[in-house]
């Protein structure tokens, strides 16, 4: 049994990464796919695929130095709090983040591919920031603020697709994870509560919101991926 191509999560996430434009993008999504397989009955399998995919970027002259340790020291993207370490935020949680890693990656590859969050995001931070633990780093959101509120409004508010930590607000949230890069500092949670939903970007929020729709099926996340390109 080929298991990219029985498991649809899987064949999905090897997807995103050969999408990328150089190992160094693709690395991190690499390594989420060998975290996430890894003890299961076809670990091995997986590693071969994903060595598969490294071999593919080296062959084409595109990066392939990168290792785990590197990866991790190389300059940060996102805002940082005051001290390194630093404790910034609790985290949203979405059930079964492990389980649905997939749906995270690819709805992380559809912010990044509109331009609404930098270019160079770390995937197992974006994953992480919907885990429920703890949050030291901050995702740089590239978009408008009034963007940013519609698309949580929906996911929490609305849809209940995702939840908050006990005694934590919404827009606190939000602004503990993500980093205004146009104006250069964190988002404002009376900021966030004013906007207005932009109506504009209505249908690609409600695209966005339904790859982490459970009774939407990986086919059919992967057949409305294909058609927003």
């Amino acid at each position: 049994m080929n298991v990219s191509e029985e498991n649809i999560p899987l064949q999905t996430m090897l997807d995103v990464a050969r999408s990328q434009p150089d190992y160094n993008h693709a690395f991190p999504i690499l390594e989420v796919i060998q975290t996430h397989y890894m003890g299961s009955p076809y670990s091995n399998e997986v590693v071969k695929l994903v060595n598969e995919v490294k071999a593919s970027f080296r062959k084409l002259g595109i990066g392939g130095n990168a290792s785990p340790a590197s990866s991790r020291n190389m300059p940060s993207r996102s805002g940082r709090p005051k001290r390194a370490g630093t404790v910034i935020s609790k985290a949203f949680i979405y059930e079964g983040a492990k389980e649905h890693s997939a749906r995270l990656m690819m709805l992380c590859e559809g912010m990044r591919a509109l331009g609404w969050i930098h270019s160079d995001t770390n995937v197992q931070l974006f994953i992480d920031m919907f885990s429920g633990g703890e949050i030291r780093q901050r995702i740089i959101w590239t978009g408008d603020a009034n963007t940013l509120a519609a698309l949580f409004k929906r996911l929490v508010n609305e849809r209940g697709l995702v939840t908050l930590p006990d005694k934590h607000s919404l827009w606190v949230m939000v602004s503990g994870h993500f980093w205004d890069k146009k104006r250069g500092q964190e988002f404002e949670s009376d900021k966030l509560r004013n906007t207005h939903a932009p109506k504009e970007n209505d249908q690609t929020i409600a695209y966005l919101v339904s790859i982490l729709d459970p009774e939407v099926s990986m086919d059919e996340v992967r057949e409305m991926i294909q058609n927003q390109r």
